[in-house]
Order: structure tokens, then sequence, then C-alpha cells
């Protein structure tokens, strides 16, 4: 219990004991009164009848007659005059009495520094010690200030919470979809960001603002709604309401010790007594009432500074240990009177007694009605002042932060300026299935050694790897075969020395696609137009080696090793130079799945509109056969790329001119795609159109006949027969050749050479012979490099060169899988 209830308890009890004892002792003397009385009335009479003289034994005789008759003197008590029995206060005087006392509150002093100007000068202290007592109340007063400055301060407050809005939104236009922060789980940041994962390091702050907003107002990591109940508004105005009353029994203790006070009479000189003062002289009421002030102003700040702390609390958790904080505050003046007052002093404020103040029943009414009124107000201005703002505050921010589309990320192409988006997985912690491949496989190498996808590259080279597209990883493929030859059937693993290089590929192949390890690849044949990395680890599968078959996805860029287009060119130089009847199935397959393969490729698989247009082509490339490729026929242009079909286009699809080499305008040309018979050969039409009317050419009709006749000496003839004529010879099949060239290709995977680097730009090693010739090159569209595998542009990245030597070993030039062109020997023999 308080010393200031204490205080109170006793005040009431002294006035209740003083009155009960005074009628109890009243009571007592009642009927000692009545017989005193009725003894002078005798006297009185015996007076009358004897006045000379005074008989004591007959009086003393009639009281010991009434002792002994007991109930005479109960009739006499009632014969009392009434001016005895107006003397003797009635039960209900007694009580008006006790009531009177009971307006009267007593008001004590608390043991606070506050009050050492009560006492100064007043006790048996010495003077250093009631130095010391006014050090302390100043020291506590400038203690209570510095609290109230530092709570109004710009830094203890901090930012006001609508910067966090502009904040938010330049964190999810610049960071939140950044491909840069998109984890391995394929989860963009705002994702992460919004849903807490706790494993982020970076936008932590944003993560701890979030967190903070959810636990405030109640709601769940995706909630964008404001809930009906908002636990931290509610708690919010809890401890604003706390502090408010906290520092309203302050200011009632202030103003009751003043009017205290004012209920002692100034006189020149303090008149001070066991704790009681008679009168107080001017100069100490001075100064108490400038001290009470003081008082009454730092609470003020006080209760301003703690409502605007506490209101722009945003943490629930910090909430109420704020409210205890400042409640510490105002007990400062309290623990260093406890703790570090002179015990003189204290014991001399501990004896101040209270002084009692008139409470009316109507004045308490009112100042219950006025203390109601002014609670009321502080919480109704707070509460639509700072926290209902800033609960909505908090809404908004949450808004701007997880609103939206929270399921993609953004990258710009900097040569280009043109922005670039996709698509990224959902956030679900819970689920297992949203942990990708790269977080199980990190998982899996880290504790227990190995992996299945993981492949080691050097320090130097890791991010030229990670970087590396998928063109230039065809070029590090060494043989146009199914990977399920050496990693299902067990063939040839003693002539391959790069398996681990390939066995990435093949495990994340089927990983992709769902096959089990035992899958092969014509149990995967089905999927050849839907995935890249298929169409490299089962080219054969796939078609990437085969001449005449299809086109689309038939390139590097879309998976399809360079050693396959190398071999598909020398099938092509035998390849006859004729153009694919539009009857062939092959043509109507080509055609029927144009539609399918252009709008995976350009990425509107859903645009009913565009694939009715292409399908529409498709129909008019299969109704046209290869004339609709001729120079100037309509349908020569691909319809979404723009590019020349007959050219092809070296991200989505090989040359149609190896479909079509005479409707493509190859005749009288060699490679560049064109078939190598397509140099020589005879054209008829042309001999028919430039002969001469003479009799010499009479019955020639082709240049077979021509040269039946013998008349290949003739120039005309010479010039359009060059078959008949003998002046070149069609490629033919040279079977020792292609048993050396099967051993060349041996070597390439039986050496020490590995998967090839991607070369500097220029040109190593062309595929022609050693004079230069292009017969059979790979060469590109602008001439550069005749029968190098380079792309459109001229340039070589690992390319295979060959030169012309004795023997048929294969000699290494470069260092295998970290770089340098990989040269091989070819014997004079080989096309």
């Amino acid at each position: 219990m308080s010393t200031a209830k204490l205080e109170k308890k006793l005040a009431k009890l002294e006035v209740k004991l003083r009155a009960e004892f005074q009628a109890d002792l009243k009571k007592a003397f009642q009927e000692c009164i009545a017989r005193l009385e009725r003894s002078e009335a005798k006297l009185a009479s015996y007076h009358e009848e004897d006045s000379a003289s005074f008989n004591i034994d007959a009086l003393a005789d009639m009281i010991k007659r009434q002792e002994e008759n007991p109930e005479k003197i109960q009739e006499n008590q009632e014969e009392v005059p009434e001016a005895a029995q107006e003397e003797i206060p009635s039960e209900s005087e007694l009580e008006e009495e006790v009531e009177h006392h009971s307006d009267f509150e007593p008001v004590p002093f608390m043991e606070s520094t506050w009050n050492v100007v009560l006492v100064m000068g007043l006790t048996d202290a010495g003077r250093l010690d009631e130095l010391l007592g006014i050090l302390l109340m100043l020291c506590s007063a400038v203690v209570q200030v510095m609290f109230g400055v530092v709570l109004l301060s710009r830094d203890f407050q901090g930012a006001p919470f609508e910067n966090n809005l502009e904040s938010a939104s330049r964190w999810r236009r610049s960071l939140a979809h950044s491909h840069l922060h998109m984890d391995l789980a394929e989860t963009s940041l705002v994702s992460r960001v919004c849903n807490i994962d706790e494993s982020l390091i970076v936008s932590v702050g944003q993560a701890s603002l979030l967190g903070e907003i959810n636990s405030f107002l109640g709601m769940a990591k995706q909630d964008l709604a404001r809930p009906d109940f908002a636990p931290g508004l509610w708690l919010s105005m809890l401890c604003v309401m706390l502090w408010c009353l906290f520092l309203c029994q302050e200011f009632r203790s202030i103003w009751l010790t003043v009017e205290a006070v004012l209920g002692i009479p100034i006189r020149k000189l303090t008149a001070f007594k066991d704790g009681r003062f008679d009168h107080i002289s001017r100069g100490r009421w001075l100064l108490f009432m400038l001290t009470r002030l003081v008082r009454a102003v730092i609470a003020g700040v006080l209760l301003y500074g703690g409502v605007l702390f506490l209101a722009s609390t945003t943490s629930i958790r910090d909430l109420m240990l704020n409210a205890v904080g400042l409640g510490i505050i105002m007990e400062v003046d309290e623990m260093i009177f406890n703790s570090l007052m002179p015990v003189k002093m204290q014991n001399a404020i501990q004896k101040l007694e209270s002084i009692p103040v008139r409470f009316s029943r109507r004045r308490s009414q009112v100042e219950a009605i006025a203390l109601l009124l002014l609670m009321v107000g502080l919480l109704v201005w707070p509460y639509f002042t700072y926290i209902e703002p800033l609960t909505s505050l908090m809404l908004q921010v949450k808004q701007v932060y997880c609103g939206g589309d929270q399921n993609f990320v953004v990258g710009l192409n900097t040569g280009q300026g043109v922005i670039f988006a996709r698509s990224t997985l959902p956030f679900n912690s819970q689920v297992e299935s949203n942990v990708s491949r790269t977080e199980r496989e990190v998982m899996e190498y880290a504790f227990r050694g190995s992996s299945a996808f993981l492949q080691f590259e050097d320090n130097s080279n890791f991010e030229m790897r990670r970087s590396e597209s998928l063109a230039d990883t065809t070029s590090r493929v060494l043989a146009c075969e199914d990977f399920d030859m050496w990693f299902v059937e067990g063939q040839g693993l003693d002539d391959i020395r790069y398996l681990d290089f390939y066995r990435v590929y093949w495990n994340t192949v089927l990983d992709d696609l769902g096959f089990q390890p035992g899958a092969t690849c014509p149990q995967m044949e089905a999927f050849c137009h839907d995935s890249k990395l298929l169409r490299l680890v089962c080219s054969k599968t796939c078609g990437c080696g085969d001449v005449g078959v299809t086109a689309w996805f038939m390139v590097e860029e879309q998976g399809c090793p360079r050693v396959c287009k190398r071999d598909g060119f020398k099938l092509l130089s035998q390849k006859p130079c004729a153009d694919m009847g539009k009857n062939e199935d092959k043509w109507h397959d080509l055609w029927t799945a144009y539609p399918a393969s252009i709008a995976r490729f350009a990425g509107f698989a859903n645009d009913t509109l565009k694939l009715e247009d292409l399908i529409e082509r498709g129909d008019q490339m299969i109704e046209a056969g290869c004339g609709a490729l001729a120079r100037n026929g309509e349908q020569r242009e691909e319809l979404v790329t723009g590019t020349d079909l007959c050219d092809g286009f070296h991200r989505f699809y090989a040359p149609l001119k190896e479909l079509c080499p005479v409707a493509c305008g190859c005749l009288g040309q060699s490679g560049n795609g064109c078939p190598g018979s397509c140099a020589c050969y005879d054209d008829n039409q042309a001999l028919l159109a430039d002969l001469p009317y003479a009799p010499l050419f009479d019955g020639v009709s082709s240049c077979s006949d021509a040269a039946l006749k013998g008349l290949c000496s003739e120039a005309v003839i010479r010039k359009h027969c060059l078959v008949s004529c003998g002046v070149c010879t069609p490629p033919q099949a040279d079977d020792e050749a292609a048993d050396d060239e099967a051993e060349g290709d041996d070597s390439h995977e039986a050496g020490d050479d590995g998967p090839s680097e991607v070369g500097d730009g220029h040109d190593s090693g062309d595929m022609g012979d050693d004079d230069g010739h292009d017969s059979g090159d790979m060469g590109d569209d602008d001439g550069h490099d005749a029968g190098d595998a380079g792309d459109d542009d001229g340039h070589e990245a690992g390319d295979y060169g060959y030169a012309a030597a004795e023997g048929d070993e294969a000699a290494e030039a470069g260092d295998g899988p970290d770089g340098g062109d990989v040269n091989l020997e070819e014997d004079d023999g080989a096309a």
C-alpha cells in the first residue's frame, strides 16, 4: 500500500475514533450528571426549609436510601431537567459531525525531491545535507527535462512513416523484379520479401517492415485488405491510455498539493512543528509554487512526447516496453529521493503530515466529470491525429510492396535498350516441389560430396561457362551420336574421355522431361521439338544430322551439335540437285509442324489469331511445293521472323535450299547450303534456248544427245552440258574416303582433345582442300571462310579445320576442354 493511501486511511480512522470516543464519553457521564443535578435540586429544597442549618447526616441517609432503591434512581433520571439533557449530544449530532469531517480529504506529501523546499531550513540537518537536497531536486528536474527533449527530438521520433511509401515505390520499381535477385528456386525478390523469407540476405529491412505491419494490423502475409480487428491499433490505444492515466495522476497530485499549501496561513515566518505547518512564509510559499509549476510543465512535455512516441511505434512487441519505459521517467524524482537523498532530509519529508482539503459532493462530481472528459480528449486526439492515419499508411505501404503480380522479373538488354521479362515461380516454402533442381543438388553435393547435375569448372572459366550460349556448347560435342549409347547401352566408354561433361547434360534432360535414368533417346523422341537439350544429347534421334528431312530447330542455337552440321554437309555434297516433291511425306510433315514450331519459338503458342495465319501459310506451302520458294515467290519470306526461307535463320531453322535447291537458285552454285551436285549439272533448258539453228545441231534435244553426236567440242554445248561432256564429275560416295572419314571421327572421340572452347572470332581451319577451293564448304553467306563451321557473320567459335596431310591419324592442336581450336588431320582422299 502506498504512503498516500495509508495516510488517508489513518486520517479517516482518527476522525471516526474521535467521534465515537466523544459519544461514549458523554454517554458514560450522563448518569453522573443526572445524579449531580438531582443532588443539587435536593440541596436547594433543604436550603429553603432550613437555610440556617445543614444536617449532613440526613443527606447521607437519603443517599443511602436511593442507593438501596435503584429503580427510584432510574425514575429520577427521567426527571432530569431539560437544561441538563440539552448539554448531552445526540447520536444524529455525532453522525453529522463525522460526516462533516469526512468532507475533508487528507493530501499527503510524497517522498519526492520536489518537497525539499518545504523542509529546507526547518530540520536539524546540516547545511551540506540541505545543499545536497537542493542539488538532487534540480538534478531530478534536469533529468526529466532531458528525457522530454529526447522524446521530442526528430532523431528519436524517427522519420515520418509516410516516407516509407516513396521508399516502397522506389524499391518495387528497381530491385523487387530484377532478374539479378531471383533465387535458385526461380522466385522473385518481391515474392520472397512479401512472404518474409528468413533466408533473405538482401532487402532484409523491407521484410522486417512488412513483418511489423502484418503483426500490427493482424494480417496474413498475402493479405492486402484491412482486417476488422487490428491488434496493434488497440494495443497502441491502450498504451496511450496507460501513459495518459500516469500523467493525469501526476497532474492531480500537483494540483492537490498546491491546494493543500494554499490552505496554510501565510505569515512572515514559517511555523513548523512535528511535521505540521501552523503557518508558512511567503518566500517558502512562492518557492513551492514555482517547483510545482516546473513539475507541471515537465509533465506536460512528457505527456506530449510520450503520446507521439507511442503513437508512432510500429512494432507491436515494442509498444508495451515503450509504455513501461516512459513510466519510469516519471519516477525519477522518487528514485533519486530513495537512493541519494540524505537521511535527515528523508526523515523530515517523511514526517510531513497530510493537510486536509475539503471535497464536497458537488466538487467530487464536477471533478470526476472533468477528469473523464480530459481522458476522452487525450484518447481521441492521438487516435484521429496519429494512430488511425498510421494504420492507413501501413496498409498503403504493404499494398505498394506486395500488391499486383509478384511472380515475374525483368532484365534490360543494354545493347538494344529493350526490356525483357519472364515469369517466376510463386513462393511457398512448405512445398517440397518448389525446391529447384539447383537447390536440391547444392544440398546433395554439400552433404554427400557428389552430384549428377553439377559440372565443376576452373575459377577462371566459371563465369564464361555459366553465361555460355547453347550454340557455343554445341561446338563441344565431338560426335553426332545419341548419348544413350554411352550412358544406357554402355558402348564406346573407352573411346570417350569427357563423359562427365556429357553426363551432366544427359542427366539434366532426363530430370527436365521426367524420365528415369534408364530411358533411351527413342523413348524421348516425341519431345525433340520441345527441348533444346534433348536435341543436344539425342542429336541423331532428333534428326540433327539428317539432310532433307526437316528444318525447324535444326540449328546450333536450338541445340543441334555443330559436328552434326558438318556431317550433314558431307551428305549434302552427295545429294542430287533436285527439289523435293510436294506430294512427299517429308514435305507435308515439314509444313504441318510449322505453325506449332514457330509459335513455340516466338512465344505466342496461345495466340489463336496468329496461329490461324501460320496454319494458312503452312497449307499454302503444302499445296504449292518448292515452287513457292522461287526467287519471286510470295511465300519465300517466313511470316514471323521475316527471314528468307531458302537461306534459313541461325536462331530457328536450317536453310530450305537443302530441300529445294533448284527453286532456291542453287543451280551453278556449290556450298552455302546448296548440294555440291548443283555446281556440276546438265542444263537442258538453257541449252535449247541458246542452241543456234544450224544443221550441225539437228536432232539435239538434250545434253545427252549432243554428247552422243560428239558435239562436246562446241562451246555452246560445253557450256551447258558439264556432266555429259565430262567437264566435271558429280560427287559420288567414296567408300574408301568414307572409311577414312570414319577413322577421323573416331580420332575426335579417342583423342586427347576435349570439348572445344569458344574461339576468338578468327578462322582456324577451313574444311576446303589445300588450294583454298570451296568444294563442299561450310562457309557463311557473305563468303568469308569457305568451308568453316561458323555462323552467318563469318566468325568462328571453336571450329574444326582440316589440313591436307598423308595418313589418317588425328593430330591434336589445342588444349582440349579449356580452349583452342581442334584441328584434325585428314588424308587426301577425304572430300
